[in-house]
This record gives structure tokens, C-alpha cells and sequence, in this order.
């Protein structure tokens, strides 16, 4: 009733419906040109489906309960219904063809959202996707989102350590009663050189982890290396977003966006000196920081997914996106904290990393 958006937030064991005519949140989405080629309105839809759905622990039969039975497409509109279990899920809409022509992330959580004002922003006080923010618990990661996309990635299955730091890096496969298949290596991204690029391959491939083409080369799932169009690509709303633009690209729930960069202002420093780390986000404890300098709210260090490991780090760096990227080479800002330093600086796109977002303006 209050708008649209591509996640929803939803509460256990109950029922919902949701409007499924309209991409995102209906509004633009940058410069990548991709309204113009395959507009906003969603009238190909015929029937929705289950992709998948998960808890944080990795207990299957527990994942099977986050959504109840099948969601239903009827006259543009989703109903759903959710289980016993909270975490997340992906609901589609397919077409004739099967083709996947959208789709949602439902986060079921029975706890409530609380706000905390930092640099003229409101945050939430945890991560997207998570059910709590309790430093050492696996529900308080969330899920990763390579930048510019809005379909999210599981994060590691395993508990957080202390000590080696590949014990904790263990892909999360979960489905539960869904249909779809992970794919976190192994699939690249299409030769395109031109705007709007791979949007309609990871529209269509919400569960494709999308690599560069080339292996040991470039940086963005969009468009191949070197292109104008990467430069000038504001998926996520870039320095827009400022004065309240959310693209249809935006991952966050309705009333809320990825936060620009200025949201978190002195959290890492500039790009080329870092921060006094402590200073800015206290002791390195419960496999993270909080944020002294800011909310006062615990980050966890939920790792990243590379085009390479794929899934590293977890328990042991912490890495934020902002919605917006160097105009010069494509770039997203991102907030990279770890145990013994912190950095603002720009991150590869094709990379999955956390998502800490903030209210609208």
C-alpha cells in the first residue's frame, strides 16, 4: 500500500501480498539505460516461485519453514506465506517462456527494526538480511550483494572463529523448498561492452554469482574493462542519492536505501590514510566492531565473496557498500574494516559484500 520495493519485510507465520506490475521501487536507475530498453512494468509475469529460502545455521530442515507452501501470482499481484522459521528467501515471476523476469527477497524477522541517527542519516541497527545484531552469532550477518545488483547471496554456513581463518568459509548452498541452484564460481559474465550490459543477465540469474569475463582482469559483473558505460553507471543511485534518489536497483526494503558514501563519513578515513581504527570503531571483539564513531551499533565482519575464493574472511574483515562509484573507472566506494586497520576506498563490483542501509530522506 506504501510503495514498492525489491525487499519486503515480513513477520512469521503470516500472510502477504505484494505488487508484482512494477520493477523495484518504480523510480530511475541511473545512467544505465536499461528503462529504456525493457521499462518498467512487469506485464509478462504469469506465475511466481519459491527460488529459495534459508536460516543462518545451515539446518535444511529448518530452512524449509521460512516460507509456507507456494506463493501465488494473480492479476499482477504475489501472495505469500510465511512459516515458523525466520530468514530470507527470493520469490520470482516468470513468464510464458520460464524466464525469470523479477524477483524479491522476502526477510522474515520477528524482530523489529530500531533506527539510530549518525551524519544526518538513520540507520538500521543491523546488517540486510540479518535477524539480529549480537557480535558472535551467525544471524547477525546478513547477505551479500555484489554492487549495483539487488538479489542477494548467502553468507558462510559455518560459525565464526578465532583462529584459522578458513574454517569459517563454508558456502551456503540452502534452497529449502525452493527450485534454484547457487552458483558462486563458475559463471561469468556476458561480452558486453555496452550499457545496459549484464542487468538482464542478472535479472534473469538472481542466484549467479556473475565473474568477469576475463579471469585475472577487471573488476565489474556489468560491462567488460575499459568502457564508458562502467564509468558512468549509477545502479545504485551513486551521489544521488543524497537528496533521497533509490534506483530500482536498490536491494534495501521499502523506505529504505544503500547509504551514499557521505553517510558514513569519517568511519574509514580518506582513501589514502585509512582511520585510527580504534578510535572510529572501538575493540575488535565478537568478530567485529562497533561503530563508536557513528551509531554506536555492532558491524560484524561477515567476510566477502571474491571472483576468485569465492567466499573469504568471514569472522574477520568487515566490508560495507555505499551506493556510489568513482565516475572515473567504475568503482564502487566501499568501507573495509578488520581487525587492525580500517580504509575508505573503491572496491571491485563483482565483489559480494555487506549492506548496512539507512532511511530514505
Amino acid at each position: 500500500a506504501l510503495g514498492t520495493a525489491n525487499c519486503y519485510m515480513a513477520s512469521t507465520g503470516a500472510s502477504y501480498v505484494f505488487d508484482a506490475s512494477i520493477k523495484g521501487n518504480g523510480l530511475g536507475d541511473g545512467n544505465s539505460e536499461y528503462i529504456d530498453k525493457h521499462g518498467l512494468l512487469l506485464d509478462e509475469g504469469v506465475a511466481a516461485e519459491l527460488l529459495w529460502e534459508a536460516v543462518f545455521d545451515a539446518d535444511k530442515t529448518r530452512s524449509r519453514d521460512v516460507i509456507d507452501g507456494e506463493p501465488v501470482y494473480r492479476n499482477g499481484r504475489i501472495w505469500f506465506t510465511t512459516g515458523r522459521e525466520q530468514g530470507n528467501a527470493v520469490i520470482a515471476l516468470r513468464d510464458f517462456s520460464g524466464e525469470i523476469v523479477w524477483s524479491w527477497h522476502i526477510w522474515v524477522t520477528d524482530r523489529e527494526v530500531t533506527l539510530t541517527a549518525a551524519n544526518g542519516y538513520e540507520w538500521m541497527d543491523r546488517n540486510l538480511g540479518a535477524l539480529n545484531n549480537t557480535p558472535g552469532d551467525v544471524a547477525n550477518r546478513g547477505l551479500f550483494y555484489q554492487w549495483g545488483r539487488k538479489d542477494p547471496f548467502l553468507p558462510s554456513s559455518a560459525p565464526y572463529t578465532t583462529g584459522n581463518v578458513t574454517e569459517a568459509n563454508v558456502e551456503n548452498h540452502q534452497v529449502g523448498d525452493g527450485t534454484a541452484e547457487w552458483a558462486y564460481t563458475g559463471v561469468r559474465q556476458q561480452l558486453l561492452t555496452e550499457a545496459p550490459g549484464n542487468i538482464e543477465n542478472a535479472v534473469r540469474h538472481p542466484t549467479q554469482f556473475l565473474k568477469t569475463y576475463y579471469q585475472y582482469s577487471g573488476s565489474s559483473w556489468y560491462v567488460t574493462p575499459t568502457n564508458d558505460a562502467l564509468k558512468e553507471a549509477d545502479l545504485w543511485g551513486g551521489n544521488k542519492m543524497s537528496s533521497g534518489y533509490k534506483t530500482i536497483f536498490d536491494p534495501c526494503p521499502l523506505g529504505y536505501m544503500v547509504p551514499p558514501d557521505g553517510a558514513f563519513a569519517t568511519a574509514a578515513g580518506d582513501m589514502s590514510t585509512g582511520v585510527n581504527v580504534d578510535a572510529q570503531w572501538g575493540p575488535f571483539e565478537g568478530n567485529g566492531r562497533a561503530w563508536i564513531g557513528g551509531t554506536g551499533d555492532f558491524f560484524p565482519f561477515v567476510g566477502i565473496l571474491t571472483i576468485n575464493t569465492p567466499l573469504t574472511n568471514c569472522g574477520h574483515i568487515g566490508v560495507y557498500w555505499t551506493a556510489s562509484a568513482d565516475a572515473s573507472n567504475g568503482y564502487g566506494y566501499e568501507v573495509y574494516v578488520t581487525s587492525d586497520w580500517g580504509r575508505y576506498r573503491q572496491g571491485a563490483t563483482a565483489y559480494g559484500n555487506s549492506v548496512r542501509c539507512v532511511k530514505e530522506k
